[in-house]
């Protein structure tokens, strides 16, 4: 397969925590990625502006849009645009990113010349772009707290500024790729998928344990430069989304399916409490500061409660959809003890 022009490659665009940045998203991808390159979309229940937008930009360069009235939770989004795809590679593209030139075909060459079943980029976290690395690949760790088996990821550099990437420490073998941005072998993804769509948190580790046991190998790949933008300030019309997706029953439903799969004990208390709620806290407050500058603590909660509280029915419709990944045939203890890493 030739590396430039063409390439057998699909993008799947998937929502991660909000809507109107796909649109954004979609005009790097334009920018950066070959004509040839099919790029599927796959949102559900953005307002209509956002929809009336992604029209316009149908005119501008081809893609297919995938639209579903409810919302949808990333994976599930991610196995509908797997299922579409008929290419060698899928990159699999949460739809708030910027990307750097070259790093579709810096992935691609990785997959080829390691011969990768993932392959996951360097990938910063801003606003700004390509200033602060949030994950050079990653490491699983396995540990026992209590009698009961604990499982940890790792983000390489994390935190680090750009300038100072040290490779030594971000070498190509690698245990877990963000979803982000990822690029996967359809094959790989047939074998093993679907995604899981009832976990909302610990996906990307889920999906580097069902890797490991089929003995994939993922990849880092340093050239291939893109980044998050997990500190853009909300939309107010972005909020719905946010808490329908990081809902508290998902949330619950996501830990218990993870550790029911891999008979691992999670930190809930620090996973909910000390990063999901904040999370959806810190959303609220972002695209409502002045509101929020004006109220005491209480009020303010309350407040969170009420928006928190109107995404019910939406979760409740969604649940009942949400399917499982194949049943594992093995703990994870055994997959990463019995020589699963490649780290």
């Amino acid at each position: 397969m030739k590396i430039g022009d063409f390439m057998d490659v699909t993008v799947v665009v998937a929502p991660r925590e909000r809507h109107s940045s796909v649109l954004e998203t979609l005009v790097e991808l334009f920018a950066t990625v070959p004509s040839s390159v099919p790029i599927i979309v796959v949102e559900g229940g953005a307002p209509r502006w956002i929809r009336q937008r992604l029209r316009r930009l149908q005119s501008r360069r081809s893609f297919e849009w995938v639209h579903h009235k409810l919302p949808l939770v990333p994976n599930q989004a991610r196995n509908l645009g797997a299922r579409l795809s008929r290419s060698e590679f899928i990159v699999f593209l949460d739809n708030d990113m910027t990307l750097e030139p070259g790093w579709l075909e810096h992935l691609v060459r990785n997959a080829i010349e390691n011969s990768a079943g993932v392959v996951a980029p360097l990938i910063c976290i801003g606003p700004p772009r390509k200033a602060i690395i949030h994950h050079a690949g990653g490491v699983l760790d396995l540990g026992v707290k209590s009698g009961s088996v604990t499982i940890s990821e790792k983000h390489r550099l994390m935190n680090v500024p750009i300038e100072e990437f040290d490779e030594a420490k971000a070498p190509l073998a690698n245990q877990v790729a963000e979803f982000h941005c990822v690029l996967v072998r359809k094959a790989l993804f047939d074998q093993i998928g679907p995604l899981d769509e009832r976990l909302v948190t610990r996906e990307q580790v889920d999906f580097a344990i069902r890797c490991l046991a089929v003995g994939a190998t993922i990849t880092f790949e340093k050239d291939s430069l893109v980044t998050y933008h997990a500190r853009e300030r909300f939309r107010f019309d972005d909020l719905e989304y946010h808490l329908f997706r990081w809902a508290e029953p998902f949330v619950e439903h996501s830990l218990t399916a993870f550790e029911t799969s891999w008979a691992i004990k999670l930190d809930r208390d620090r996973i909910r409490d000390g990063w999901i709620r904040n999370h959806r806290k810190k959303a609220i407050y972002s695209a409502m500061p002045r509101v929020f500058s004006r109220f005491p603590g209480r009020l303010k909660d309350r407040i969170i409660e009420f928006f928190e509280r109107r995404q019910d029915r939406k979760v409740a419709a969604v649940m009942g959809s949400l399917k499982a990944a194949p049943k594992p045939g093995m703990t994870a203890e055994e997959i990463l003890s019995r020589g699963g890493s490649n780290s």
